[in-house]
Order: structure tokens, then sequence, then C-alpha cells
């Protein structure tokens, strides 16, 4: 065609020759390197560090033991073993599955992981490294099937731990003497021998343990119960009893709970479940309806459903299979209210039927966690006996007198609510697994995946070389790899407990718990996007995560809820320094006792990348934000509120204050790991993986323009470093997503040769 033509001559001689039929010959087909699938690691270079220095960074703990679990499941047919796409085997739970049918295969997984001896010790074995086993453990089940791990730790954990699992003997003189360390001696009963004769000393032993004292009978207990007036027992002594390290009673109940229940247990054949949550009272726990009546003639206890609102709900575990349940309820003696208790009471007989009095229904069909038998449960006045009351932060006597160790009745009910912590630290830790598979997913797509040519006749290019898809998915890389510190600091954290830690534990757990789950839902979602329309597939299990772990936001305390109780217990902090004129300590806020740190005004690249900028930047948020909302808080009550209702109108600074502290501290913890870190190359990735982790926060946070601790042009140069760091850990995606440790079975075909995976021959249709 003449070039020189008009374009309208152009057409009028295409036209022509049409219709001459001079049309020239198609252009036999080729084959389109987008339709080519070539293996990520053909074309990225080799790793610039060692993959297993950064895994071990990363899983932090019991990597062979996690390898272990994994091949076993890998190796089971009851795993739903699947060849995809040239040989590849993948394990998942079939989806396709009604939610009977997934409860079932459910149950044979527990069975069959029971019978390898995997929860081999998780009752019995009494140490830090024995948790961090078990925990780790849960992480790798729950990478296959979030049912499987909800399955297991209902019928294990809220279950038994509530009632307290651990019965290492602890010296009972080695116990008083922590307890008058923390505590200080009592008024009148200083000496230890003294306190001994009163708790109740076994002839025999004149320094019992423990368990022998309060297995000793009725009158030793009640011993210890009555101290008072000679002894006043502290917050800190039942902390102490709770929270002890390698302690006779973990939680709530005592010996003859574990003698009961705890063998059976463990080996299954006792199948528990945790009944807290009410249809009318979620997060609210201390307005629970149930009802607990003891009769001081038979002497057991009344449970009832006195109203609709109070059906326990979402009962995980009870549905189709728990034998057994801890009941939260009013405990009401002679017409007085003591508060929410635990009572162990029987669902089910052998053979499976429901017990008499006890109506128990399903929730129904779930968007997600169908392998889970959530259940609604009535009571009408069942009767269970006395010493089935968790009665080790209080006890009720035949007689009907009610004693405990703590008289006041929020630190009381605060020590109920203690097997709750466990639960959070193991979703904030999974939540983090499950992002990290995601992401594994969505960057090998995105290494073997075409879309468009930067040029008319160019090759396509890959997904993850299109700036705008580096800055979808390599922030969120870079945040797993930081939560992951954070989610082991946790971990060593809680099982390395100490009575003066309570406060601490609780306060990380409830803010890395809601921070770490949320982040694992947004990157769900982008995972999901960044796959186009394979991650709609269920058998590619990023969008199926979704559903599963959208639970997690709300179950075992509503993240929101969390985050304020977070930032309310800072206002504490602060309100405590200012009063007794002390310096801050603890939970680092140490850094409020120094001077204000200072931001430079022109901020260069290397100082956005500088470690010590970066902790300057959180901790100057911090530290104003933490006089600024306790500044509003007095505005409010000055103005005639109460201070309840003064802290819920100040809740978008309550908000920011709680980020503002979570972030600051996941900051802190990955600096020490990376300070610990081997010398060498990974040195360099852990460097990109931190300033990208800072700087992508800056970016999606208004707080840091808001309050003016940066200038608006300092925060559009942010965005640009976000752009340059995602350039630089391009280079880095495959490895750092090889490093996680997760075996190709439980990734899925998308993340290998989706080509073949979806071939008419592969037999997928």
């Amino acid at each position: 065609m003449d070039p020189a033509l008009s374009p309208a001559g152009r057409r009028a001689a295409s036209i022509a020759r049409h219709l001459a039929g001079a049309l020239p010959a198609p252009p036999s087909l080729e084959l389109a390197p987008c339709l080519s699938y070539a293996p990520p690691e053909s074309n990225e270079p080799t790793p610039a560090f060692p993959l297993g220095e950064l895994r071990a960074l990363l899983d932090g703990h019991h990597l062979q033991e996690r390898d272990w679990v994994f091949g076993a499941m890998e190796e089971s047919p009851l795993f739903c073993r699947r060849s995809r796409g040239g040989g590849k085997v993948f394990v998942s739970p079939d989806y396709n599955e009604g939610k009977e049918a997934q409860r079932e295969a459910t149950m044979r997984r527990v069975a069959h992981l029971a019978r390898l001896g995997v929860f081999r010790g998780w009752l019995t074995e009494h140490s830090a490294d024995a948790e961090l086993r078990m925990i780790a453990l849960g992480e790798c089940i729950t990478v296959y099937d979030h049912s499987l791990a909800i399955k297991i730790g209902v019928h294990f954990f809220l279950w038994c731990q509530t009632w307290g699992v651990f019965r290492i003997p602890c010296r009972f003189d080695a116990l008083l003497d922590d307890v008058f360390r923390i505590s200080g001696p009592a008024p009148s009963a200083s000496n230890p021998s003294y306190v001994r004769h009163l708790a109740g000393a076994i002839a025999i032993d004149p320094a019992p343990t423990i368990d022998q004292l309060f297995s000793s009978g009725p009158l030793a207990r009640e011993r210890v119960f009555n101290l008072k007036p000679e002894l006043t027992l502290s917050r800190a002594y039942i902390i102490f009893f709770l929270h002890f390290r390698g302690s006779a009673i973990k939680f709530l109940g005592t010996k003859r709970h574990h003698d009961k229940w705890l063998l059976d247990t463990e080996n299954y054949v006792i199948k528990g479940c945790f009944a807290m949550t009410e249809l009318g009272h979620g997060s609210n726990v201390r307005g629970i309806e149930t009802v607990a009546t003891y009769d001081s003639k038979t002497k057991e206890f009344i449970i009832n459903t006195p109203r609709e609102s109070a059906q326990k709900y979402w009962i995980g575990g009870a549905a189709n299979h728990a034998t057994h349940t801890i009941v939260f309820a009013q405990l009401h003696i002679n017409g007085i209210n003591e508060g929410v208790h635990a009572f162990v009471a029987q669902l089910r007989d052998g053979d499976g039927n429901v017990l008499p009095n006890i109506h128990i229904a399903d929730c129904g069909h779930k968007i997600g966690l169908n392998g889970v038998d959530n259940a609604r449960i009535w009571f009408q006045n069942i009767r269970v006996p006395r010493e089935n009351l968790l009665n080790l932060v209080a006890d009720v006597l035949p007689d009907g007198q009610y004693v405990s160790m703590i008289d006041d009745p929020d630190q009381r009910f605060a020590a109920f609510l203690s097997p709750l912590t466990l639960g959070r630290v193991n979703i904030a830790v999974n939540s983090v697994y499950i992002s990290k598979v995601a992401l594994a997913i969505a960057v090998r797509y995105s290494l073997s995946r075409r879309a468009f040519s930067a040029t008319p006749d160019g090759v396509e290019m890959l997904l993850l070389d299109y700036p705008s898809h580096q800055r979808r998915l390599l922030p969120l890389l870079a945040k797993a790899c930081v939560f992951s510190c954070a989610g082991n600091f946790m971990k060593k954290m809680y099982v390395n407990r100490t009575p003066e830690m309570s406060k601490a534990i609780h306060i990380y757990s409830s803010a890395l718990k809601a921070t770490l789950t949320w982040q694992n839902m947004t990157t769900l979602q982008e995972c999901r996007e960044s796959c186009g329309g394979q991650g709609l597939k269920t058998e590619n299990r990023v969008g199926i995560f979704k559903a599963e772990f959208d639970v997690q936001s709300t179950f075992e305390g509503d993240n929101n809820v969390l985050m304020q109780q977070v930032s309310k217990a800072l206002y504490a902090e602060f309100l405590s320094a200012q009063k007794k004129k002390k310096p801050f300590k603890g939970l680092g806020l140490e850094h409020l006792n120094g001077p204000i740190p200072v931001i430079p005004d022109n901020l260069t690249s290397s100082i956005f990348r500088s470690s010590k900028f970066q902790m300057d930047l959180f901790c100057l948020r911090e530290r104003d934000l933490l006089k600024r909302f306790p500044t509003e808080v007095s505005h409010h009550i000055a103005r005639g509120e109460s201070r309840e209702k003064a802290l819920m109108l100040s809740y978008q600074l309550a908000e920011d204050l709680a980020k503002a502290f979570t972030e600051r501290t996941i900051l802190q913890i990955f600096l020490e790991d990376e300070k610990n870190a081997p010398d060498g190359s990974l040195k360099v990735v852990l460097e990109l993986l931190r300033s990208l982790f800072v700087m992508v926060s800056i970016d999606e946070s208004a707080s840091f323009l808001r309050y003016g601790y940066l200038s608006r042009d300092n925060v559009a140069s942010v965005q640009k470093e976000v752009m340059k760091l995602c350039g630089e850990l391009r280079p880095h995606a495959l490895a750092v997503v090889s490093s996680f440790g997760i075996p190709d079975a439980f990734l899925s075909p998308l993340a290998f040769d989706w080509i073949e995976a979806n071939a008419l021959s592969s037999g997928s249709h």
C-alpha cells in the first residue's frame, strides 16, 4: 500500500482490493510468547542471599517439625491429593463437597494426625519449646485448611487450656519467694513458713507442690482462700498462678479437672468445645445471660438458658462432634450474682446422642469454614456437679459459701478471660502464614504470565515487570516478612511469660492480632485481583482463602474493640506516669523519656532508608498522639461528659494512637532481628523490606500529614521512594517467596504450569 496516500485513499484502495478478491493470504499462526509457560526460575536471577537464612528468620523455630507435618499431610490420600499441571501434586480440601461431607472429612483428618502423633505432648509436655512446637505445627495445619486448624483448636485448646493442662510440679516455697518479690511482704504474715502453714502444708512434705496443695482436701483449699485478714493475696499472686512459667496450673482448673479429662482429651476420646459467645453478647462477655445457680442441697449447679438471646452461638465443634463443653455463665448463689464463671458440662453420651434438656442446632452454611460444625446451644436446667466449676480463681464450698483469691470483681473477670490470649497469638501468626501462601502464588504467577507489550511488535511483558503490579504486590511482600518477625516476637513472649508480663502480653496480642489479620485480608484481596480471573478458581486457593479467613477479624476479639483496648491501656500508662511523676517503662515506651525527635526538613532517599530516621518518625507520631489523646479526653470531661463517653468521643485519635503504637512496635522488632541476622547479602534484602514497610506505612496513613509530622512535599517524596524500593526489590521477589518454606503441594496450579493445568488433556474440564 502506498504510504503517500491519504487515510481516505488508503481505505478506498483496501476496499477495492477486497472487492477484486485480492486480499493477501493471512499469516500462519505462531505460538505467542504469552502462551508458553516458562518456570519463573528459568528467567529470574540466582538468589542473592541464602534462602535458608531468610526462612530461619521468618519461621523463627521448629523448621524440621514444620517440614515433617507438611510431608505427613501431603502423603495421605485423606488430604485430597490431586495431580495437576505437568504431574505436580497438590493438596487442599474439596470445597465442592457439602458442609456435612466437609465436616466428616475434617474429623477423619484430625483422627489421622492424632494417629501419627502430631498432637503428642501438646497437653502434657511443659516447656516453652513444647509450646512453640505446638504453635508451629498449628501454623502448617492452617496452611492446608483453616477448618482443620479451628477444629483442632476448639477440641484441644479452647477446651483444655481453659481448665489448665500443664501440671509440672512447682515448689511452693519457690512460688512464695516470687510472690513476695512481686508483691512485697504481706502486712502481717511476712514469714513464708507461716504462709505455708495457712496454706495447708501436707505433713509428709513441708514444701508441697502446687498440685499437692490443691489436692489435699477441701480444708487445705479453704485455708488458701481464707488467708484474709492474716494475709492479703495481691492480684500479682493469682496472676502468678495463672501465668507462672512451667506452672502446675496454667489457667482456670485444678488437679481434679486434669485427672478426669486431660488424658482422654489428648487421646481424642473426649472432644471439647468452648461455649462463651451468645446470640445477644459477643465482645461484651460480662453481659452474657446464661445462668448457673448453685443448689446447696444436691451440691450441683443448675445451668439454664433463660431467654433466646442467651443461647450459646457459633460454638465450634458442637453441632456434630463435641462431647463436652466449657459453659460460661453468671454464677448465682442465694440470689447473689457473683459474675461470670466457667463450668464443665457434658453434651453427648458415649454413642453421640445429645443429653436430655440440652438442645443443639446447626448455625447453618457459612461463607467459609464449613468444615467446622458451629452450633447454637440451649440449656434447660441441666445439672452438673459442684466439682465441675473451674475453681482456680474462685470456688463454691459445699455449703454454698463463695470464696475467691481475688476480691476485685473486675480483676476476677479478667482472669476468666485469660484463655483467649493464646487464641489471639495463634490467629495472628496464622494470618501471616496465609498471606505468605497467597503472595507465593501471586508472585510466581506474575513471573510467568505476560500481558501487553511496551512496543507494537515487542514481546509481551511479565506482569511483575509493570511498575503498577510491583506496587500492588511487593509492599505486601515486605509487610508479610516484617509481620512474620512480629509474630515470632509475640509467640516467644507468650511461651516465656511471667506475671510481670501479663499486661504487656494482653496489649501486644490485641494489637498484633488486629493488625496482622486486617493485613491478611488486604493481602488476599490484592493477590486475588492480581491473578485476574484465575484468582476466582477455588483450586487456586487465594479466592477461597478470603472466605475462609474473613472470620479472623472478629473472632477471639473484634479487631476494632481490641485496638480500642490498646489505646485505653496506653492512655492509662500515660496517666499513671504523669501522676507518679515517673519515667515510662515497658511496652517500648521508654523513648518518651528522651528528647523529642527532630525530623529534617529536606528528606532524601538515603534519609528515608535510615533506620534512625524511620524509628524517630514512628516514635514522634506515637509520642504526639499519646499526648493528644488524653488531652482530647480531658476536654470532653471538662464539658461534662463521663470518662467512658469521653473515650468513645475521641475514637479517631484512639485509632491513630493504637496504629502508631503497633507500627512502632513492629518496626522495633524487625530492626532487632535485622541487627542479629548474619552479616552478608541477606542484610541488604532485609533493609529493602524494612524500608519498603516503613515508606508504605507512611504513604497509606493520613496521620503523618494530618498532624504535621511530614510536609506535603516530603509525603510526595515518600510515594516516589516507594516505587524506587519496589523496583529494587523486584529482582529478589522470587527468592523471597521461595524462602517461605511452603511446599509446592500447598500452593496451587496457578503458581506453576497454569497452561498445562487448564489444558483439555489435563482433565480439568
